[in-house]
């Protein structure tokens, strides 16, 4: 996914396409390109996170990265557990901090959905036969 942080719109772009996520989900990963004006962004020297509010409203700042290609702005972002507490709509932003002088970069508002775990667990009971006759 790109993420072009000189973009400023108005707008929140959905991420869905590119993050799917079910209620209790842990280290889900999210592959990033950082670009700036459409060039890659050199992720040398800055530490990124993600900063969102749960569907409940909860604010929650998330450090998550594994930076592979730090020269041409390339991550894969693992988002922890506590990212998928609350079914519902996330939105966030990425923050990318400049460790040396602390200037704060952050990228467009984004969101995703956080699905229902909604898998039932059912268990076979065995009802006598003089009992289900009772019950019809």
């Amino acid at each position: 996914m790109v993420v072009d942080l000189a973009t400023q719109q108005p707008t929140i772009k959905p991420i869905g396409d590119y993050l799917f996520a079910r209620q209790g989900d842990n280290r889900r990963p999210l592959p990033i390109w950082f670009q700036q004006s459409g060039q890659p962004f050199a992720l040398d020297g800055y530490t990124v996170e993600w900063a969102q509010r749960n569907a409940d409203g909860t604010p929650l700042v998330l450090s998550g990265t594994t930076i592979s290609g730090s020269a041409v702005g390339q991550i894969v972002f693992y988002f922890p557990a506590n990212t998928f507490a609350v079914a519902g709509t996330v939105l966030g932003h990425f923050n990318i901090t400049k460790s040396s002088d602390g200037t704060l970069i952050s990228s467009i508002d984004l969101s995703f959905d956080v699905k229902k775990d909604n898998v039932l667990m059912l268990s076979l009971i065995h009802i006598s036969e003089p009992t289900r006759r009772s019950y019809i």
